[in-house]
């Protein structure tokens, strides 16, 4: 890790660390509470050493907040000053980038930028210049899904022709994602010349692949779309996020369990969109947390754009594991169901023969 991004982990890690005492004080303060209740009926008698307990404990947590800060200060400092000047960047390293795409997928919308992958395109692991694509009359473009890298894509996938791979910080929301993908796109049709795109996205790549095109339909690269394929693509939300959104909502009924749902609720504003698919900056209207009613804006493909969606199968009603098939397909595409798990998709043959139909159509 290069110094920069030393100091911002030390200082991710203070927050981390003061959030998680913040809720077990809160838990804490919360059971205190009803020993204070029972104590009451005593009197000032009875809650006497409670008062003392509390004035204790809030001066103990104080304590471990302050030091944590004066810590993670101190460390990120030190880090700062005793990195190397040749340190490898762990954000632009092939080697760390599962990890960082794991973070980045958790708490990618408030992680320090230092320590994100913002959108752009890679090569074998590594970002490159949209300025050094070579020119290609047909390009392939491929976006990865939540947590994951274009590390993951399939070599036979990427030997079927000129392509470029997308990386970006999949917990920012789908929409700012499908606007920073518009812009790049924007870029890679100039340096490349290129005449027809073809969108390829995995899971959430595909939503944000679908967002971008709603996004710039007055740009110079939607009209080059042929052809957009999503794979295990949740067009109509992912069933895992809304029973996460669910039963984080009915445990806050709970007083005592309170402080830790409020710490569950600060999972990425992206898994949070996966509960409707939300591609659209307006798609959330109230509380995102304990909305439940899906007021996602219908966002239709252009005429001109053949959607192909791969819906994989290990159960008629289980799906791939990870989207259910009614929610892969999506209205109007060329549907093709094959057997397997939802990363299955990422090196199947039966998608790696559609890729090769389409781009010979």
């Amino acid at each position: 890790m290069n110094a920069e991004e030393r100091k911002a982990l030390a200082a991710s890690t203070g927050k981390a660390v003061e959030e998680i005492t913040t809720t077990v004080e809160d838990t804490s303060r919360i059971g205190r509470q009803r020993v204070r209740r029972a104590l009451g009926s005593l009197g000032s008698l009875g809650t006497a050493p409670m008062d003392l307990i509390d004035t204790h404990q809030s001066g103990v947590y104080a304590l471990v907040r302050g030091a944590t800060r004066a810590t993670a200060a101190l460390a990120g400092d030190l880090a700062h000053r005793t990195a190397p000047d040749d340190a490898e960047s762990a954000v632009a390293s092939p080697r760390w980038a599962p990890h960082v795409a794991a973070a980045s997928a958790a708490f990618g919308d408030r992680l320090d930028p230092a320590l994100t992958t913002s959108m752009g395109l890679r090569a074998h692991g590594s970002p490159i210049d949209v300025a050094d694509l070579s020119s290609a009359d047909t390009l392939m473009v491929f976006v990865h899904g939540l947590g994951a890298t274009e590390l993951q894509w399939s070599p036979e996938y990427l030997d079927l022709g000129p392509h470029v791979l997308v990386r970006y910080n999949s917990g920012r929301p789908i929409a700012d994602n499908g606007a920073d993908l518009a812009r790049l796109l924007e870029d890679v049709v100039v340096a490349t010349g290129a005449q027809r795109l073809v969108l390829v996205g995995h899971s959430m790549g595909g939503l944000v692949a679908r967002s971008a095109i709603a996004q710039a339909q007055d740009s110079q690269w939607v009209p080059l779309v042929s052809d957009l394929v999503t794979l295990g693509s949740p067009h109509a939300g992912a069933p895992l996020e809304r029973f996460a959104a669910r039963s984080l909502a009915m445990g806050q009924r709970l007083r005592s369990a309170e402080p830790i749902i409020r710490l569950g609720q600060r999972r990425s504003q992206g898994i949070k969109d996966l509960r409707f698919g939300a591609m659209s900056p307006g798609d959330w209207h109230g509380e995102i947390d304990t909305e439940f009613i899906d007021n996602t804006a219908v966002i239709e493909l252009p005429d001109h754009v053949r959607h192909h969606a791969v819906i994989a199968v290990l159960a008629p009603v289980v799906g791939d594991g990870m989207v259910t098939p009614s929610s892969a397909y999506h209205r109007g595409a060329r549907s093709s169901v094959v057997r397997g798990g939802h990363l299955s998709l990422l090196a199947h043959d039966e998608v790696t023969d559609l890729l090769r139909e389409v781009l010979t159509a």
